[in-house]
């Protein structure tokens, strides 16, 4: 294994994993002992704890903005909506009087044709 280098590697690996467990358990035990009270852990973590409290109330006020703003969004597309379906309606409506009175005009050319038709039979005259 002292061959290939594996094992120094190995030994290097391992004493620089000591050297830093050793130098935060030291942290640690200095950071714990000394003047350290129970109210100054209490502080830090009552600390820790308000400043997360905060970020979560700005990402909820974002989120909230958020939502308003896709809500107003979506009222404004839902008015737009409705505006579209009213003028689809009176464009479905204008269509159906046009095609009324395209069928009276149909009717009418028909019935004047009948009678120069008839004129033209009861007069002797070609058709022009």
């Amino acid at each position: 294994m002292s061959e290939s280098g594996l094992g120094a590697l190995f030994a290097y690996a391992l004493g620089r994993n000591a050297a830093a467990d050793a130098a935060f358990s030291s942290a640690f035990k200095r950071k714990m002992s000394g003047e350290r009270t129970w109210r100054d852990a209490y502080h830090e973590l009552e600390t820790a704890h308000n400043k997360d409290v905060d970020t979560a109330r700005q990402l909820f006020a974002k989120y909230e903005a958020r939502i308003a703003e896709k809500e107003q969004k979506l009222e404004y597309l839902e008015q737009q909506l409705v505006a579209a379906n009213a003028a689809n309606d009176e464009l479905k409506r204008q269509l159906e009087a046009e095609k009324a009175h395209g069928v009276m005009l149909d009717d009418r050319l028909f019935d004047l044709s009948m009678r120069h038709a008839r004129l033209c039979k009861k007069t002797n005259t070609k058709d022009s």
